[in-house]
């Protein structure tokens, strides 16, 4: 994931350009990806560092238009139960508490190759 800072240096970069104030200058920025896998890299950084330099903790981020995926097509139809259970993690739903974020692997999880020679 990408610091906030790149973002805000776009959204200047953009306002400039175009003589607009509205954000990124009244352009459509499109993003995708699940903010709940990639945080941003703070050498050094705290957790609370780590979470606070991500864009959808800035205020910047109230003024995006939100779309949601309902369906993982990515998944086989095999492996449904998995997906399920990933979004559940991403929730808290499978946390042991709210502070560890550990959570048990089903029992039938196995990698399909080996990263580990």
């Amino acid at each position: 994931m990408t610091h906030v800072h790149a973002f805000l240096a776009v959204d200047r970069l953009l306002q400039h350009l175009t003589k607009c104030k509205e954000p990124f200058g009244g352009k459509v920025i499109l993003l995708g990806g699940d903010f709940r896998q990639v945080l941003p890299v703070i050498l050094r950084g705290s957790r609370t560092l780590t979470v606070a330099s991500s864009l959808n903790k800035h205020a910047l981020w109230l003024k995006f238009h939100k779309l949601y995926l309902t369906k993982n097509m990515r998944a086989l139809e095999s492996e449904r139960d998995f997906g399920a259970w990933l979004l559940d993690i991403g929730e808290k739903k499978k946390w042991l508490n709210d502070s560890v974020a550990f959570a048990m692997l089903p029992f039938n999880t196995r990698p399909y190759t080996s990263i580990v020679q």
